[in-house]
């Protein structure tokens, strides 16, 4: 798959049924080799250019309302400050934290 995406290293899926197909055989790897498995969620890429696409993340994800601009956006979850943090987007270059 050819993507213009923010991050090229992450592994992209055209759909988010083909990334929780992805989790799944993850999972499925990991466990068979005696492994813990920590939970992945697919999340759709928020890079503006390119093919829509997903990829999987070890953090929740959501959507909330942007604390900058008040826009309901993408966001996943912080588990070290316990808090949603909403995708850089075009109102707002930089991450924020949700309100």
């Amino acid at each position: 798959m050819t993507l213009q995406c923010r991050y090229p290293t992450k592994r992209a899926f055209r759909t988010r049924e083909e990334a929780r197909q992805g989790a799944a055989l993850i999972r499925q790897r990991v466990e068979e080799q005696g492994g813990w498995y920590n939970p992945l969620y697919p999340y759709r890429c928020p890079a503006v250019h390119g093919e829509k696409h997903w990829h999987l993340s070890r953090s929740r994800q959501g959507t909330k309302t942007c604390r900058s601009c008040g826009e309901r956006r993408p966001a996943w979850f912080d588990s070290r400050r316990q808090e949603w943090v909403v995708y850089a987007h075009e109102n707002c270059a930089t991450q924020a934290v949700s309100a």
